[in-house]
């Protein structure tokens, strides 16, 4: 095996799952906090590599999440995982079969029109969850921050569904706040060390999506352009 992809992949998995249990057997967690966190160890490894079944894996996960989530009293969180990321993941995982490229699968890009879209999609949608829907969750823990993880969280799931490749760069953001987040709550609760545990993993995962989901779109669309000339030598011809 390459060591290289030792290094980078194997051995951060192996020392982020020994930690997450060190941590359940120290604080006694319960299975449903435990579980999710070293399944999204294979998960994160699969998306890192633009591998489809992450989202398979990834959408039967999220189910396991919101149940950790709800006793954690992260309600947004609850919401995003079980009504957004459950259902939008398994139907990835279907739509990019159709648009296969090996394990992989074909990528595109939004342009800065689509861009500009999404950006201001997010904001409204920040602005919206918290002026309407947080009065319905009063005793919110890390409010602000749990708002736009469930807002950035569904952007990134549609993008990642429609084969975007910016999907990865806003994800970037999401595993930065995400880190904010579970420290800051880490520092009241340390038993919650599991989930600091596997947002700063997240982010290194992420890292390496950015550039694998780059290099996967910049072959997608050599591909194309291919498939294109031949299209046009195949039509001289005729």
């Amino acid at each position: 095996m390459n060591r290289k992809k030792v290094w980078l992949e194997w051995v951060p998995m192996g020392v982020c799952a020994v930690a997450i249990l060190t941590c359940a057997f120290v604080f006694r967690q319960k299975w449903y906090k435990v579980l999710p966190t070293l399944n999204t160890l294979v998960i994160l490894l699969l998306s890192a590599r633009v591998d489809r079944r992450s989202f398979l894996l990834g959408g039967l996960n999220a189910a396991l999440y919101g149940i950790g989530y709800l006793g954690e009293e992260l309600y947004f969180s609850v919401i995003n995982c079980l009504l957004v990321s459950m259902p939008l993941q398994l139907f990835s995982f279907f739509h990019w079969k159709k648009h296969a490229d090996g394990k992989s699968t074909k990528l595109r890009t939004l342009g800065w029109r689509g861009e500009i879209i999404v950006i201001s999609l997010t904001i409204v949608g920040c602005l919206c969850c918290y002026w309407f829907l947080l009065p319905f969750f009063a005793g919110e823990k890390q409010a602000v921050l749990d708002i736009f993880l469930f807002v950035i969280g569904l952007v990134i799931t549609v993008l990642s569904m429609l084969r975007y490749v910016e999907a990865p760069y806003y994800n970037l953001i999401s595993a930065g706040a995400n880190l904010v987040m579970w420290t800051l709550i880490c520092v009241g609760n340390i038993a919650d060390l599991n989930y600091l545990i596997m947002a700063a993993y997240s982010l290194f995962r992420v890292v390496q999506s950015v550039i694998t989901w780059t290099k996967q779109y910049q072959k997608s669309r050599k591909d194309a352009e291919r498939e294109a000339l031949d299209e046009t030598a195949r039509a001289r011809i005729k």
